[in-house]
């Protein structure tokens, strides 16, 4: 879907929102309220309905004595005790996690914006959470109840197809993420359930998927006389011509996000000056709008022009704006590099702990469908019209899941074992 902005590609003068200062003080007001009432309902949950399982006191207690003692154990018998029952990455993972959510600013900054990221981060990245966990296990059987327990790896992945539905309700290419994982899931069950039962697992989550959807199929085969589950590929109006030759061919050649202004965008708006193309324009082909969507510096909502070349000249006009571009792209190429090293990290762990027969291993499967998502998200963003890096914001949870994963450590017993290997 293509839509004009509202700000100017050089202009630090425009604003996102246009509104008058009423309307901004209401907006503002409502802001406050929504997030008092955030609070307000999360204390709620705190006082009277807290509650607490033995993992929890489990992890609190390691977390408390490795703080307060400098020793990574557990009280027994009034004394603490050194345990290697769970790794250090129990609670290191979660704070480091914490803190990269807190401070990346790439998704904080969405926060300013009325645009569909926040929401769609938020969703994505809960059904993340349901189809990570459910792949902690393999499936041992079709239904929500084993017993007198829950199925947790089929509850989740139909709770993470929920989500899906929900986050494809707020962007229409999030069914991507329906689409890794069941093929994920697919791959996970084919052993232990057969090739009848995965595909009925697949059907099943393909249908939690549809149910959010199904108000809005409804609501467009009434109003529109049209039976459609997703939002049109290109935003236009019944009748209203749409540029798909003119599409096709940037998609040949566009790449960087800057020269969206100057041909996309101005279509329907403006006359395009065939002088404002880049070269690239009639002699490449875009094998560059990965790397575009990835690495651009994320500056698109700053009072800044965002361009760092060439250097000097870029110094000379605004020192701000160079220190700001190049600083985001350094953390962007530093997300990257760190997520590849979280996941190396976690191959690394994974093949100690099966030579060593330690009982923790990282979610392999969860980290292939990150992977997975990754991979399909990013080749379907090189077909849009836009190359906005603003599309992959909602993967940015996972690529910070993946660097908190640096902060698995190995455990006593590991490394008594390392040690006693040496000396033989």
């Amino acid at each position: 879907m293509t839509i004009q902005p509202a700000t100017q590609p050089h202009g630090r003068e425009g604003t996102i929102i246009p509104a008058r200062r009423e309307s901004v003080t209401v907006l503002c007001t409502h802001t406050f309220l929504a997030a008092l009432a955030a609070l307000a309902l999360r204390l709620v949950f705190v006082h009277w309905f807290a509650t607490t399982t033995d993992d929890s006191a489990t992890y609190l207690q390691l977390a408390n004595n490795w703080v307060d003692h400098h020793v990574y154990g557990l009280s027994q018998n009034g004394q603490i005790v050194p345990t290697d029952l769970r790794t250090p990455g129990y609670p290191r993972v979660w704070i480091i996690a914490l803190w990269l959510a807190a401070t990346c600013p790439f998704v904080a900054n969405y926060s300013a914006v009325v645009l569909t990221e926040v929401v769609v981060t938020f969703l994505a990245t809960a059904a993340l959470a349901c189809f990570a966990l459910g792949l902690r296990q393999e499936p041992a059987r079709l239904g929500l109840r084993i017993g007198d327990h829950w199925n947790l790896t089929f509850a989740f992945a139909l709770l993470g197809c929920l989500l899906t539905g929900a986050a494809t309700l707020v962007r229409p290419e999030m069914p991507l993420l329906l689409a890794a994982a069941v093929l994920v899931y697919g791959l996970r069950a084919w052993s232990p359930l057969g090739g009848r039962k995965s595909i009925l697992f697949v059907a099943a989550m393909t249908g939690a998927f549809l149910l959010p959807l199904v108000p809005w199929a409804a609501r467009n085969a009434v109003s529109l006389h049209k039976l459609q589950f997703l939002a049109p590929r290109y935003a236009t109006f019944p009748g209203e011509y749409a540029s798909v030759g003119y599409y096709a061919w940037t998609g040949t050649w566009l790449e960087r996000y800057r020269d969206v202004y100057f041909t996309v965008w101005k279509i329907g708006e403006e006359r395009a000056d065939v002088n404002e193309l880049p070269a690239s324009a009639f002699d490449r082909v875009p094998f560059e709008r990965a790397l575009t969507i990835w690495f651009t510096p994320r500056t698109e909502l700053l009072p800044i022009d965002g361009k760092f070349w060439p250097l000097r000249e870029q110094w000379e006009d605004s020192h701000a704006d160079v220190l700001v571009t190049g600083g985001f792209a350094v953390l962007g190429y530093l997300y990257i590099a760190l997520a590849i090293g979280g996941v190396w990290l976690a191959w690394q762990k994974r093949r100690e702990s099966g030579a060593t027969g330690q009982p923790f291993r990282p979610n392999f499967w969860g980290l292939a469908l990150l992977l997975a998502y990754f991979l399909v998200r990013t080749a379907f963003l090189t077909t849009v019209e836009a190359p906005e890096p603003r599309y992959v914001v909602s993967c940015y949870p996972g690529i910070l899941a993946l660097i908190a994963m640096l902060g698995v450590r190995k455990g006593p017993r590991e490394e008594a074992l390392e040690g006693s290997n040496a000396s033989l």
